[in-house]
């Protein structure tokens, strides 16, 4: 009988044994996803998305917040989902940082491109750039206002 009892005992720590483990250790502190998101805030950052994507920033820094607090309640699947969600929002906010630091340079080019070239006309008003698209004496182009009727070498009409 005695070893009976032994037999079962060991079949029944077989099978139990591994769910009991399974149990103990869970999901491990999710560092590498907290790690991640924290250096893709760090990154949208430095790429100016407190000035260009605040909204999208302020979500991210919200979610890291959360994950934290999951973390630490021993909540590790719920903490890797919100630092994963909280690194694609720095992300898109880097990114929406980059386009709008990108338009900013584009449109400051553009200016000084525009007084550079028109300083180089000397003096010249813009007319021209009239005279050149078929303005008349009055400085009103002939395909401009009222009539719009291109001039005639042009691809505007297909003769």
């Amino acid at each position: 009988m005695e070893r009976y009892r032994t037999i079962v005992s060991r079949r029944m720590l077989a099978v139990l044994a591994p769910f009991a483990l399974a149990a103990c250790a869970g999901d491990p502190v999710p560092r590498a996803e907290l790690g991640a998101a924290e250096q893709a805030i760090q990154n949208a950052e430095q790429a100016g998305a407190p000035q260009f994507a605040p909204v999208e920033l302020e979500l991210a820094r919200s979610k890291m917040t959360a994950a934290r607090q999951a973390a630490g309640d021993d909540r590790e699947t719920q903490a890797r989902l919100l630092a994963q969600e909280a690194r694609a929002d720095a992300n898109y906010a880097a990114a929406k940082a980059r386009a709008g630091a990108a338009e900013r340079a584009a449109a400051v080019a553009s200016r000084d491109w525009n007084a550079l070239s028109g300083g180089a006309r000397s003096g010249s008003s813009g007319a021209a750039a009239r005279q050149g698209a078929g303005a008349d004496s009055s400085g009103a182009t002939s395909w401009g206002g009222a009539n719009p009727q291109p001039p005639s070498g042009t691809m505007g009409g297909l003769r």
